[in-house]
């Protein structure tokens, strides 16, 4: 086999890991037998082109679900303001904006001490 097409065959594998399932079902979607995947994974540079992979795969995804928390609210809040909405439904849009609301406020504070303490240790490391 090529080396070119190893190169070729490793990439649409990783590919193939990021969408299935199971490490069988992505070998046997490009066509290489388990064990060659299962060999290629135990490389230290598949490894971490595969971890690279997975850490863009994922950054997508949040910001994806990030463009989408807009819309979200927005119709949890037209549900909500909605006079032909069920009563039923309009409280579990009111249910799912204070809860929401409540956990991003409780996330932000977390946050915003945490990089208060991240300071001050940087500012004590510093100090002699």
């Amino acid at each position: 086999m090529a080396h070119g097409s190893k190169a070729h065959l490793q990439a649409a594998f990783l590919n193939a890991l990021l969408a299935m399932p199971t490490i069988e079902q992505a070998a046997r979607h490009v066509g290489v037998a388990k064990s060659t995947a299962q060999r290629w994974l135990a490389s230290p540079s598949f490894q971490a082109q595969y971890a690279a992979a997975r850490r863009q795969a994922l950054g997508e995804t949040l910001a994806y679900l990030q463009r989408s928390m807009l819309a979200a609210v927005a119709k949890l809040h037209a549900l909500l303001l909605d006079p032909d909405s069920k009563p039923i439904i309009q409280l579990g849009a009111a249910r799912a904006l204070l809860e929401y609301g409540l956990r991003a406020s409780e996330l932000e504070h977390v946050i915003e001490r945490m990089e208060r303490l991240e300071a001050h240790f940087l500012a004590q490391k510093g100090t002699p």
